[in-house]
């Protein structure tokens, strides 16, 4: 079963990874006239901004996963939850996502004392 401190840092990763897309185009829309280009040549000009584009963009589907980990541990399957977010993390790791890490690694901890 899991308890009421779990089930909010499991309710504030995921929004703080939801909303990530929506920071980073406010983000790239804001600097946009400040460089004189469009959206598109922005991104097509600067592969930084390109990359961080996409990794927000993959943030959604990191959420949608977290779901599935917090049904898991709430079906009491923690196991299977502790495999969800350690790949979880693993990916974030790889697409160097702070926030990201930061995140999944408390809520691993979490779910792994439990």
């Amino acid at each position: 079963m899991m308890d009421v401190k779990l089930h909010r840092v499991y309710n504030t990763v995921k929004a703080v990874l939801i909303i990530m897309p929506f920071v980073t185009l406010l983000y790239l829309y804001i600097g946009t006239p400040t460089a004189g280009l469009d959206f598109t040549s922005l991104l097509q000009g600067n592969p930084l901004l390109a990359l961080t584009f996409l990794i927000a963009m993959i943030q959604p589907f990191i959420v949608l996963m977290l779901g599935a980990a917090e049904k898991d541990e709430i079906a009491g399957l923690g196991e299977g939850a502790l495999v969800i977010i350690t790949l979880l993390l693993i990916a974030e790791c790889m697409m160097r996502h702070l926030l990201g890490i930061v995140g999944l690694s408390v809520l691993l901890s979490l779910t792994f004392r439990q």
